[in-house]
């Protein structure tokens, strides 16, 4: 078994169902990720493969989120890291009024941040689905404030693009 194998992991989990569950039209698996990809089907799937040593690397992983659409490694990655993953949004196009909206809608979603969490605290004790509803509602507070800072960095010219 590979040096950081543990099929009770999240990471390693997640990573496998980057690969093997992977659609398009009606090919599913790692044969069409690795067509994307450029690599063999089956170095694609011995590199989600716990019991290899070979692992994807860090810019093969990223392409492989890029090109599925599936970002869940990449959160449970920033979780395990005490860190967040918050999808940024498209600022090529930004108005005064787009500007506007985005403050509005970050304080709107901190508003929900703080009703859930006096829902989930109202009896005295937090239930699982308290908690998810609060998760959630924190992850979209904190994206809509994301996305203000997104929108203000496209309007500065010397501002660096690739992160915030």
């Amino acid at each position: 078994m590979g040096a950081f194998a543990d099929l009770h992991n999240p990471l390693t989990v997640a990573n496998h169902d980057l690969v093997h569950g992977f659609i398009v039209g009606q090919r599913r698996g790692a044969a069409p990720l690795a067509e994307r990809l450029g690599i063999a089907p089956g170095t694609l799937s011995n590199k989600v493969n716990p019991d290899n040593e070979a692992h994807l690397s860090p810019e093969e992983w990223v392409a492989a989120m890029i090109n599925s659409g599936n970002f869940a490694p990449l959160r449970i990655a920033a979780h395990q890291c005490h860190h967040a993953a918050v999808t940024l949004p498209d600022t090529s196009h930004l108005s005064d009024m787009e500007l506007l909206t985005a403050c509005l809608n970050a304080t709107r979603e901190f508003g929900e941040l703080a009703e859930q969490i006096n829902l989930a605290i109202d009896d005295g004790m937090v239930t699982r689905a308290e908690l998810r509803r609060v998760e959630k509602a924190l992850i979209d507070a904190t994206a809509a404030q994301f996305e203000v800072v997104a929108r203000l960095r496209s309007l500065a010219p010397d501002a660096p693009a690739d992160c915030p």
